[in-house]
């Protein structure tokens, strides 16, 4: 009997550190998926997960030590937490601590909660008392509960991803007031586990008030955001539509001017018959010289079977060569109707414009633009890298316009971003040492 007690004992043991290593994943997880890593190298990898598993010990080992739950070493593995993701991520200080106490508080307040409807269902006035304090199958089940629900948000916040880094770029302050509220409930709530039995009705006033005020919050700021981004798109709607529509006009100009030329080709060739048929030659070939001219500035060269994509890449090269940019383009097959061609237009033009105004501003030898495209399946990769001047300016996951005019402020790329959401693809930036880069992929 007292070798069963020890196997299940080691059992619950391995389960709580389980439960504990995806908890501390979990939040590195969000990180990785909303940042980008200072390093790729094996040596950093290893030493994230050192301190993957370092924080999982610690938690269990006070878990087991101490108790369950404690406020107090939730906030230090918050601070903890917070300073990892500034040493091996590229995110600013308050947004690191914002996602972090988000997710902590989010599931340390779902175990106590978890905790106390379980005390409800049991009818057992120390079913939270002895969770706190011993290691069982009731703490187990609160520990999993609470765990899958947070997996769920997680998960949901990854799959939303756009929307997700638009908020906390753009209402990190609605974030923290939420972050706020969500600790003081937990403050509140957490009595649960100190309280006697004389606190009883006050603690259940606490679990019916607070998580229902934390739920208005949370609905009340979903409709608030989702009201400011449907004023700033009927704003903005206008002047995307309007530079997209001149982006496609432009092309399609171009190429029924192109058209034009090679239909008036057979008068051409007739003219050139009648001409060689007199004994001087030259008047033939001032003939030939002027007519190839026209021909030259509109020759077409094919890049992929998507005819507006070899159209807008044949207008941005002329005009990178106009500016002295060497533009070096790798293109391999793209479907023809993988992506529309206004999206193609909002894309590759006001990226490639970027690159090039980006060019015009540093020195003529350093000019230089790299084009990647390519369709592998059902995926399209996009990748464009140029040097640039200093002085980028970020918020989060968006460039600052540097341009005079503010009502174009960041129209070009969030363009960018609408286009590459609706294929529900990922849209990034870098930029180290002189080089800008930008990775776009499309799910078609």
């Amino acid at each position: 009997m007292e070798g069963q007690d020890i196997r299940a004992m080691i059992g619950m043991r391995l389960v709580q550190w389980l439960l504990t290593a995806a908890e501390m994943c979990g939040v590195f997880y969000i990180f990785l998926m909303f940042f980008e890593r200072r390093s790729e190298k094996m040596w950093n990898s290893v030493l994230l997960g050192i301190m993957i598993v370092v924080l999982s010990g610690l938690t269990v080992w006070q878990r087991e030590d101490t108790a369950m739950y404690s406020r107090y070493f939730m906030l230090a593995c918050i601070l903890a937490v917070t300073v990892a993701a500034l040493a091996f991520f590229r995110t600013g200080f308050w947004k690191g601590l914002l996602a972090t106490a988000l997710y902590f508080e989010t599931v340390y307040f779902l175990d106590v909660l978890s905790g106390y409807l379980g005390q409800l269902a049991t009818g057992d006035e120390d079913f939270v008392a002895v969770i706190q304090k011993v290691l069982n199958p009731e703490r187990l089940f609160v520990m999993t509960v609470s765990r899958l629900l947070v997996l769920g948000a997680v998960l949901a916040a990854v799959h939303y991803k756009g929307i997700v880094r638009n908020i906390f770029v753009r209402y990190k302050l609605v974030v923290a007031v939420f972050v706020l509220l969500e600790h003081i409930g937990l403050l509140y709530c957490d009595q649960v586990f100190y309280s006697s039995v004389v606190k009883k009705r006050r603690i259940d006033i606490y679990f019916v008030f607070f998580p229902l005020l934390i739920l208005f919050v949370l609905i009340l700021t979903i409709v608030f955001i989702l009201y400011m981004e449907k004023k700033n798109e009927l704003e903005n709607f206008s002047i995307r539509n309007e530079m997209a529509e001149k982006s496609y006009q432009e092309m399609i100009m171009l190429y029924q001017q192109r058209d034009r030329i090679y239909h008036d080709m057979k008068n051409h060739i007739a003219v050139l018959s009648a001409l060689m048929e007199d004994a001087d030659p030259e008047p033939a070939r001032q003939y030939i010289s002027k007519i190839q001219k026209p021909i030259r500035e509109l020759e077409q060269k094919r890049y992929t079977a998507s005819r507006i994509v070899n159209i807008i890449m044949n207008d941005k090269v002329r005009r990178a060569e106009a500016a002295g940019i060497s533009l070096h383009v790798k293109a391999l097959e793209v479907g023809r109707n993988a992506v529309e061609d206004m999206d193609w237009c909002t894309i590759l033009a006001n990226l490639l414009d970027n690159a090039i105004e980006a060019c015009e501003k540093v020195p003529e030898e350093e000019r230089r633009i790299d084009f990647y495209l390519v369709q592998k399946d059902s995926i399209i990769i996009l990748k464009i890298s140029n040097p640039y001047s200093r002085g980028i300016q970020a918020e989060g996951d968006r460039l600052r316009s540097r341009k005079r005019n503010k009502a174009l402020h960041g129209i070009g790329l969030e363009s960018v971003r609408n286009s590459v959401e609706k294929y529900n693809g990922t849209f990034e930036f870098s930029y180290e040492g002189e080089v800008f880069r930008v990775s776009v992929m499309l799910f078609v």
